[in-house]
């Protein structure tokens, strides 16, 4: 029964290569991307809000006043830098911010300007299984004054 199953399991993973021997399972993903919440001057500045990606039109939540380990939200947030994901990068994918106001409204959507690097590894999932995976990086995401935590 063990074996079978390895087989059945070796079975759905690609071919690579013009070999007929199969990759291994090892996941193929860029890691997240980090936002730089900023003031009109560039300086760094907290807040709270939503982004979505167009890859899933779900909105996830950030709270830059709560620390990283006591938070259930969906992305941390250190020092005014979100940290977004999950984040599968690739060149399609876009980024849209958008913050909590006072009143509790919210602002509108910001898009986000994202640039692409891509990286190979000849044999990530094995010899002659080679893997491509996007890695972003970002503009700042400017955060109007009436959205800003206060500091301290």
């Amino acid at each position: 029964m063990k074996y079978a199953l390895m087989l059945g399991l070796a079975g759905l993973l690609p071919a690579c290569g013009a070999d007929t021997h199969s990759c291994t399972a090892k996941g193929c993903v860029g890691g997240p991307v980090d936002i730089q919440l900023v003031d009109d001057a560039g300086a760094p500045v907290s807040a709270r809000g939503e982004y979505k990606t167009n890859r899933n039109s779900e909105t996830r939540s950030f709270d830059c006043s709560v620390t990283p380990e006591s938070s259930n939200l969906d992305a941390d947030c250190t020092d005014g830098q979100v940290t977004v994901f999950p984040f599968i990068a690739d060149p399609g994918t876009t980024l849209q911010f958008r913050f909590a106001l006072a009143d509790g409204s919210l602002t509108d959507w910001q898009g986000i300007r994202l640039d692409y690097e891509s990286e190979t590894d000849p044999d990530f999932n094995g010899p002659g299984c080679s893997c491509t995976w996007y890695n972003a990086t970002s503009e700042p995401a400017v955060v109007p004054a009436e959205a800003r935590l206060p500091e301290g």
